[in-house]
């Protein structure tokens, strides 16, 4: 099991590498992995990352959950409601945003929108939306193919 510090670490370093080959691939295409507060950063963040494309700014929060069933649920611990609130306002203000879940060991993708989580509860039921075997599946679904 990861310690706390490394929590999440693989899914992100995942979707850091996809973007940074897309960005490589195509000048309609860049992103920013903001600071991640457990680095040492004191200021709140909207996302893990943010994107333009095309002009169309997006964000989006990675997470990564230990799954022990076939539930496929996101806890209420690992999505806080103010991180929720600052990706709120960035979508009010014309952002794209997405939650970007892999679920471990199984290493299953899916892509949900914020508004699933703008009502807050125990856990979140996600297994609605499709499930993608690899990164690079659930990226393209955001991002399209180049």
């Amino acid at each position: 099991m990861a310690s706390i510090g490394q929590r999440g670490k693989w899914a992100e370093g995942q979707v850091r590498k996809w973007c940074a080959a897309r960005s490589d691939a195509s000048a309609t295409f860049d992103f920013y992995r903001y600071p991640d507060p457990r680095a040492g950063s004191l200021q709140p963040v909207p996302a893990d990352f943010e994107a333009v494309q095309h002009g169309v700014p997006y964000l989006y929060e990675v997470k990564e959950v230990q799954t022990t069933s076939p539930s496929r649920r996101l806890p209420q611990k690992n999505f806080s409601a103010d991180k929720v609130a600052r990706m709120y306002k960035r979508l009010l203000a014309g952002a794209d945003c997405w939650v970007i879940i892999c679920h471990m060991p199984e290493r299953e993708w899916r892509l949900v929108p914020l508004s699933v989580f703008l009502v807050r509860a125990p856990s979140w039921d996600i297994s609605m939306y499709p499930a993608y075997s690899t990164v690079g599946a659930v990226m393209e679904q955001l991002f399209g193919k180049l």
